[in-house]
């Protein structure tokens, strides 16, 4: 097994044993290059991760995996679950139109990395080897 697909299992182990937590069901999740991210969004090489609400994935940038990102979009996925899979309630258009920073879903997410983060680390740690 390579690498990626090394990690890539140890995420999607992490992401289980987290919703688990939830009680909710665990969204997929996926590594890609920068170069193969290129192909999703112009810029997409320099995005450390994002939430695919239609497949219900996380697609993460295999050069930046960190603890705080895979939570940042597990929030993502939870926001998505709550609004009763209503994409445009989750994540409404007029909010798209803000800066990145500026959009209450982003804040949202960000704040849940941010209190989960210590939460989580011993168990990120274990199951991916990572430190951060």
């Amino acid at each position: 097994m390579g690498e990626i697909a090394d990690l890539e299992r140890r995420l999607r182990e992490f992401i289980s044993k987290v919703s688990s937590d939830f009680g909710v069901s665990a969204p997929t999740i996926e590594l890609h290059s920068p170069e193969e991210l290129e192909m999703y969004f112009t810029g997409g090489s320099e995005v450390a991760g994002w939430y695919s609400s239609d497949e219900e994935k996380i697609i993460l940038n295999s050069e930046f995996v960190d603890l705080e990102t895979v939570l940042h979009e597990y929030a993502h996925h939870l926001q998505f679950l709550r609004s009763g899979r209503d994409r445009g309630a989750a994540f409404p258009f007029y909010e798209s139109t803000k800066p990145h920073c500026e959009r209450g879903f982003e804040r949202e997410a960000k704040g849940f990395a941010l209190a989960y983060r210590e939460f989580y680390y011993n168990t990120w740690r274990k199951i991916t080897g990572r430190e951060r």
